[in-house]
């Protein structure tokens, strides 16, 4: 009866152990490979949405910040991730000057195909050229796309505000 009892858990138990091993020897394996092709997308995008030049990376981050880049013309761009229908699903490099938003790059989009995708679209993304927070709020969202929309404009406005705090920092 307590070998009926023990036996089940155990197995699972067992099981379990195993599958957790493998899955850390899948990340050990692939992490460095996932980590390259991440930089590679990021360069990419930094080239499509603002175009040739030198981009160097600077130390400044915050919570809301992932990567901060700075064109050798002096755009600074912030890569953003924000939520949108699904958590941290619109990863954005934000181009910010003294005149406000002056580019922005989709690295990755992992929003609803066909509708939540709509946003990576050049003709929404344009709307946020030259704005400043105040001018994002009023920006329509796409129909049947608002919470992809609305993670948009929530990262361009934490963009904008670490703008100011990059310029505060005198980097």
């Amino acid at each position: 009866m307590i070998k009926q009892n023990l036996m089940p858990p155990l197995v699972l138990a067992s099981i379990c152990a195993v599958i957790a091993v493998l899955l850390a020897l899948a990340n050990d394996v692939t992490e460095e490979r996932i980590a390259k092709v991440r930089a590679e997308k990021t360069q990419n995008t930094l080239t499509q949405a603002f175009g040739e030049g030198e981009y160097n990376t600077v130390d400044f981050a915050n919570e809301n910040v992932k990567q901060t880049f700075v064109k050798s013309d002096g755009t600074v761009i912030f890569e953003i991730i924000s939520s949108g229908y699904n958590k941290d699903s619109i990863d954005l490099l934000i181009g910010v000057d003294e005149n406000g938003i002056c580019g922005i790059g989709v690295v990755s989009l992992t929003e609803t195909t066909g509708v939540g995708t709509k946003v990576e679209e050049a003709s929404f993304l344009e709307r946020f050229f030259g704005a400043d927070t105040e001018k994002i709020q009023s920006i329509d969202a796409i129909s049947g796309a608002t919470y992809s929309s609305n993670g948009v404009k929530d990262a361009c406005a934490l963009a904008l505000s670490a703008f100011e705090d990059y310029t505060e920092a005198d980097l």
